[in-house]
């Protein structure tokens, strides 16, 4: 037996951008970005890292040797924000 299923969709699409043009007429202008002169947003961040590490080799003969090795790394921190509360991480 066999099944064999159809559908249709019709989608619409609108756009609130203004039309692009010719892009080889293009002189290079834009509008200028509207900047405050007040900073927006402040914040300050302390944070420090931390890691460990060691190695360890293994002579099982003069023309074998294994190494092993590890690292652990950690990180703490503090992020504050104008307006935000205080995040902190370990």
């Amino acid at each position: 037996m066999r099944c064999i299923r159809t559908a249709r969709a019709s989608i619409t699409a609108t756009s609130t951008l203004a039309p692009v043009g010719n892009v080889f007429d293009w002189d290079g202008s834009y509008p200028r970005p509207r900047l405050s002169e007040k900073a927006t947003n402040e914040w300050t961040s302390d944070a420090t890292q931390y890691a460990l590490y060691g190695t360890v080799q293994f002579r099982a003969s003069d023309a074998l040797a294994i190494l092993a090795g590890m690292r652990i790394n950690w990180r703490e921190g503090k992020e504050t924000s104008a307006g935000a509360p205080t995040f902190e991480y370990k």
